[in-house]
């Protein structure tokens, strides 16, 4: 039998650069793979995780000026600056559930790629409960303000109202903590991918 090394030089050549092409077209294709995989966990990062943890995040601070406003209404000196305050907070409240409804689409496409964790959905439904509650509370209050009933609408801001709001915001961090953490292991994730390569 015809063994290597009794090849032709030009065989021999012909062979080598052939062996060569090929480890250089598997290399190719290996590194197109893994920046495929690269590209797709920024993209995962940058087109979901953290538009929704800026979302959250809006949702969140929206809230905390809605509760130092509501306590402003409160103790509010004259009329004008009270009618001021109720513009503002229920601007506020729209605010609030613009930033949840681009906060509900980015979670649906989360869902439908799998990336939804359990723990954000549990944070999410405490929320949800935390926050109809408390924009219940909010309406009643601006109704009570609205037919002079100052002193009830202090007392259901400062009695019910203070039972909510520490679930609402609780649960707020959560959700915004578990996603800022998310942003950063997909983040994270590319990274390896990309040292690796």
């Amino acid at each position: 039998p015809m063994q290597v090394r009794d090849w032709k030089l030009r065989t021999k050549q012909r062979v080598s650069f052939a062996l060569i092409m090929l480890i250089m077209a598997a290399v190719h294709f290996y590194t197109i793979h893994k920046m495929r995989a690269i590209n797709d966990e920024l993209e995962d990062v940058s087109s979901n995780w953290l538009p929704r943890a800026l979302a959250i995040s809006d949702v969140s601070l929206s809230c905390a000026s809605l509760r130092i406003n509501q306590l402003k209404h409160a103790l509010a000196p004259d009329a004008d600056t009270r009618d001021h305050l109720t513009v503002v907070s229920i601007d506020q409240i729209d605010q609030i559930n613009g930033s949840l409804d681009r906060y509900r689409e980015l979670r649906i496409q989360a869902v439908a790629l799998d990336r939804f964790a359990a723990e954000e959905r549990q944070h999410y439904d405490a929320f949800d409960d935390a926050w109809d509650e408390y924009q219940d509370l909010s309406f009643s209050f601006y109704g009570l303000l609205a037919e002079g009933l100052t002193e009830e609408a202090v007392r259901l801001l400062h009695v019910d109202s203070e039972q909510a709001f520490p679930r609402l915001s609780e649960s707020l961090e959560q959700l915004v903590a578990l996603n800022q953490l998310e942003s950063l292991q997909a983040a994270a994730r590319a990274s390896e991918t990309f040292h690796s390569t």
